[in-house]
């Protein structure tokens, strides 16, 4: 599985992300290479890649994960969700299938954040009556164009 993984300028999360990913044997599309970006540029460059299919998911972190939850969740190949915990980060894959998750470095602790990556990717989506949430999401996109 490919993640795509961008921030602004908490190079040292991302860091430590990229390394508790390469241990789950995650291969990493890493938009910084290691140089900070504006948050708009990062998050469109992960958010572009998982619309388009070139990584199966996503991770932002800025701040507060609301820049990066903007962003990305403007594309409509993306389900995005901003976390804070790791019942969210269960809840969000299980039951709407998010392949986008948003961080906020600067509200949650490392050892949080790896928690929440962690539970985030041990999850897998429920489908069932789960499903019908994302079909109408579908839906909802078909219908704006």
């Amino acid at each position: 599985m490919k993640i795509a993984i961008g921030t602004n300028k908490f190079l040292g999360h991302l860091e430590m992300i990229k390394d508790l990913l390469t241990d789950l044997q995650y291969e990493i599309i890493d938009v910084n290479n290691k140089v900070p970006k504006d948050i708009f540029d990062a998050s469109f460059e992960v958010a572009k890649l998982v619309n388009d299919h070139q990584a199966d998911r996503g991770i932002i972190i800025d701040e507060f994960g609301n820049g990066g939850f903007m962003v990305a969740a403007k594309f409509k190949n993306n389900i995005v969700a901003q976390l804070s915990d790791e019942h969210s980060a269960h809840m969000t894959r299980e039951h709407n299938n998010a392949n986008i998750i948003t961080l906020g470095a600067e509200l949650t602790g490392d050892e949080a954040l790896k928690a929440i990556v962690t539970r985030y990717f041990a999850t897998e989506f429920a489908g069932g009556r789960h499903l019908v949430r994302t079909d109408m999401l579908g839906e909802l996109l078909k219908e704006e164009q």
